[in-house]
């Protein structure tokens, strides 16, 4: 683990590496204690009025000794389980028998049944709903039930319409009959109307059927026309038991043949190899289907798979340059070519897949049919298509009739059933569990090919469907009250928290901004832990002192309680000032903004809190940092409950839908706090401190504040090797650089580009504005003498890991100031200083080490000489001693 995080600090810049601290800090925040501190202490969800409501029909007839059916409509607010419906001490003679409507279920029907010597005139009845599983859930309406006289009749209704292609296949109509007091056979037949070579066989219907049908058939030679045909329903009693209906009949051209354009939209990664054989061996029956019943046919193919590589982009095999073909045998050669390869992760590009085949050219006034067949879920978002919701307006915007789905059941549930919604005939859904097995291939292909074409045939062709015998004198059940009717379920009175689309308990505010304020102090004590670590690692310090540790959790928890108080105070307020409620589109955006709001401050206080930790780092600067990282983590919890309300909140539920915004705001906002932190910190800085360790740089600002650096960890900032436990610090003001020996107590100015060695590492100072040199002839006030000899007047020495490889002596620069990269020319360019290697001072733990030796002078030439106490990789002069013995204090290591 600490390779990986020292692998991503060589790698990445300090701000996007204080994002990831950030991140997670934020996560692992939420996740191991914020969200369970939310449950516990959040209050109670607010209910919205009565939990279950009822709905009937005012007013039913029923005649002596005869029955109706009375609907029944629910309405139910954060109820689902099942209902029983019953009448409640009915009159003598009057009786229903209870029905349950199932969970989930809005309506059903009642019947009402009445005795033959029940008086005749209207009674009042009570209805009751009551549900087993929740006493508070009981609702009651009523009933005007008149009870009339009957005599025998007999009425018929039929189709009001029934088209008929010339000289194509016979179409079928339902007739329905009511009986009132009679019994045996009615006979139904064409009274007027019959156009030439049309024909409507007489049919009866025996008791005690109350519904068949009649068979249409025109002939080659019938006329192209509408007409009015007029049926007769007789019973027994021809004179007494007789009724009369009409129907429109029309009589079409064979031309008229309906067009479809049935195009495959088929998986072909690893999994499917079964389904593409199945494809292959069994789209001839779906072709047989739709050519018995006359339809002008084409069929085509998109094989898709994910958008990893060119290779697994979708195949669109072309027919004389279209994707359609009335050339079967084409049309499997192109299949037989498919192979099922790729995938590797479960879902697939299905969502960019049917949005192309959408696309595709279909014919204007063909039926336009897609199969979509998949073992996998959706990528969402997908590479082109990023929801559900933006597929289903495309499949609408090109006017796609079918949409069958052939997926797994959970898969349909979760996905496919809402994307069948952008086709105008929606679509049917197939197991595709139901092909896998050893013979998968041939049950795909010999069972659920054929039902599919059924379907989309009945789709196609199907007739308008008969109507009830509501027109007719016979009382049947009337019209109830729609469920648009039912009282509105009314927004719960209550309180909604920064953190939560659902609404609390009315007088729960205290007990909600504590949950709150409580959740972010925990928010903000892991993201302020996690970037004073993520501080002390990036100075190469492997643990945070305990005391700052400790800091820095008091201070995340005491910014995350104020920010979180503050936040929902501010969110309650404001709601109640613009009365939010759900669903209008301007409260949404008031909620919004205030929601932002609330974030900000959240935001703006932990980042503040982080001042106090961050070397130099001005609170004015945290505190921006930190309310833009609220922000940015506040549009992150709206944008996740706005997706997941259109697509899973229905399955998931909200609280768990709060739940994932609540991570995900968590996230954004440590990582936008580390983000921007770090982006302030460099942005405003004046003077800062390099610190190399070999090629890596850490930069540290410098500020009122000093910055301390020597090898005890819990005294500095900046952890040196082989240095004394506090050997310098550096600080800023006025304008001024200032350096302090900690061993000898002197302090010094120093220039913007001056470098120091301290024990493993090399300090270069640098300032906003200034160029990074200093003349040659300049060394720091107090530095100790230089551990390498001077170079000649014509070269500048600057420490760096090129100097000094092994095997040689230092290589020589070039005469004239060492160049820069974007500086001006190098007359203008005073060289830069040599190194300085202060001498180590005397303390409490060791003796003072004798003075070191000068280097034996340079000779003729411009090159060192060899000398044995040199280091063979940077060149610096050692103390003597055998080889192997020696140690160089820049490398950190013996030679």
């Amino acid at each position: 683990m600490r390779s990986l995080f020292q692998g991503l600090q060589r790698s990445l810049p300090k701000p996007c590496l204080f994002g990831l601290y950030g991140a997670l800090g934020g996560l692992l925040g939420a996740l191991l204690m914020g969200e369970l501190l939310w449950f516990l202490l959040s209050p109670a969800i607010a209910s919205g009025g009565p939990p279950l409501q009822l709905a009937v029909s005012e007013n039913v007839s029923v005649y002596q000794g005869g029955k109706n059916r009375c609907m029944v409509t629910l309405g139910r607010t954060g109820f689902e389980g099942e209902v029983k419906v019953q009448l409640v001490s009915p009159p003598s003679g009057i009786e229903a028998v209870s029905i349950t409507i199932p969970k989930n279920k809005m309506e059903g029907q009642l019947e009402i049944g009445v005795g033959p010597d029940v008086e005749l005139g209207t009674n009042t009845l009570k209805v009751r709903a009551t549900s087993e599983g929740n006493p508070d859930a009981t609702a009651e309406a009523t009933i005007q039930l008149k009870v009339l006289k009957v005599e025998p009749a007999l009425r018929i209704a039929a189709s009001p319409a029934i088209v008929v292609a010339q000289g194509g296949k016979a179409n079928r109509f339902t007739v329905r009959l009511a009986r009132d007091r009679f019994d045996g056979p009615v006979k139904v037949r064409v009274r007027a109307g019959l156009p030439a070579n049309v024909t409507i066989p007489e049919i009866t219907i025996p008791q005690p059927e109350l519904s068949a049908e009649m068979e249409v058939q025109a002939g080659a030679g019938a006329e192209i026309k509408d007409s009015r045909i007029d049926l007769i329903a007789t019973g027994p009693d021809e004179k007494l038991l007789r009724d009369e209906a009409s129907i429109k009949l029309s009589v079409k051209p064979r031309s008229g043949t309906p067009q479809v354009d049935v195009l495959f939209v088929l998986d072909v990664t690893g999994s499917m190899s079964k389904q593409i054989k199945g494809v292959r061996d069994g789209f001839l029956n779906l072709v047989k289907e739709m050519e018995d019943k006359k339809f002008d046919s084409r069929i085509g193919l998109i094989a898709y798979r994910d958008h990893k590589s060119e290779k697994e982009e979708p195949e669109l095999p072309k027919f004389d340059g279209s994707l359609f073909t009335r050339d079967y045998a084409a049309f499997r050669r192109e299949v037989n070519k498919l192979r099922a390869t790729g995938g590797g992760d479960e879902p697939e590009s299905t969502l960019d897949a049917v949005t192309l085949a959408a696309r595709q050219d279909f014919r204007p006034k063909a039926n336009k049919v897609m199969i979509l067949i998949t073992d996998a879920t959706p990528h969402i978002p997908d590479r082109d298509t990023r929801t559900i919701k933006e597929a289903v307006d495309v499949l609408q915007d090109k006017k796609i009739d079918q949409l069958h789905t052939v997926v797994k059941m959970d898969h349909q549930n979760l996905f496919y059933a809402a994307l069948q919604k952008g086709a105008k005939e929606g679509g049917k859904w197939f197991d595709i569990d139901k092909t896998v097995g050893a013979d998968g291939g041939k049950r795909f292909s010999d069972e659920l090919l054929p039902e599919l074409s059924k379907a989309i045939s009945e789709a196609v062709i199907k007739a308008a469907p008969p109507e009830d015998l509501s027109g007719s004198s016979i009382p049947d059940a009337p019209r109830t009250k729609s469920a648009a009717s039912l009282p509105e379920s009314q927004a719960p009175p209550g309180i909604k928290a920064v953190g939560s689309t659902q609404r609390y308990a009315a007088g729960s505010a205290g007990r909600l901004i504590a949950a709150w304020a409580i959740w972010t102090a925990v928010i903000a004590a892991a993201i302020c832990l996690f970037l004073i670590a993520g501080q002390y690692f990036y100075l190469r310090q492997v643990l945070v002192p305990p005391v700052q540790a400790v800091k820095g959790l008091a201070g995340g928890v005491l910014a995350g309680l104020l920010g979180g108080a503050i936040a929902q105070v501010l969110f309650q307020v404001t709601g109640n000032l613009f009365n939010l409620t759900p669903g209008g589109a301007g409260d949404k955006i008031v909620e919004a903004f205030f929601r932002i709001l609330g974030w900000t401050v959240l935001g703006s206080l932990a980042g503040l809190g982080l001042a106090f930790f961050v070397p130099n780092l001005r609170a004015a600067k945290g505190l921006l940092g930190g309310a833009i990282g609220g922000a940015i983590g506040a549009v992150g919890f709206i944008a996740v409950n706005e997706a997941m309300h259109f697509t899973v909140e229905n399955l998931l539920g909200a609280g768990l839908v709060n739940f994932v915004a609540r991570m995900l705001g968590a996230v954004l906002l440590g990582a936008c706090i580390g983000l921007m932190v770090a982006i302030a910190e460099r942005a405003f800085r004046t003077a800062w401190l390099e610190v190399r360790y070999g090629r890596e740089v850490r930069t540290v600002n410098l500020g009122p504040e000093p910055v301390s650096i020597g090898s005890n960890a819990q005294d500095c900032t900046i952890y040196a090797r082989n240095a004394p436990p506090v050997a310098f610090r550096y600080w800023a003001r006025n304008g001024k650089i200032s350096r302090e020996d900690a061993t000898t107590g002197h302090v010094a100015e120093v220039k913007p580009g001056e470098e120091h060695p301290v024990g493993v590492l090399v300090v270069a100072v640098c300032a906003a504005g200034a160029a990074d040199a200093v003349p040659a002839n300049v060394r720091p006030q107090g530095a100790a003498p230089a551990a390498v000899p001077p170079p000649p007047a014509n070269q500048a020495v600057r420490l760096s890991p090129s100097i000094g490889r092994p095997g040689g002596p230092p290589p020589a620069r070039p005469a004239g100031p060492t160049p820069i990269a974007g500086a001006p020319p190098a007359a203008s360019v005073p060289p830069r200083p040599q190194p300085i290697v202060p001498a180590p001072q005397p303390t409490a733990a060791a003796p003072r080490p004798a003075p070191v030796q000068p280097a034996p002078a340079a000779p003729a030439g411009g090159q060192a000489a060899p000398a044995a106490n040199n280091c063979p990789r940077c060149g610096f002069k050692a103390p003597p001693g055998p080889v192997g013995k020696r140690y160089c204090m820049v490398c950190d290591k013996s030679f």
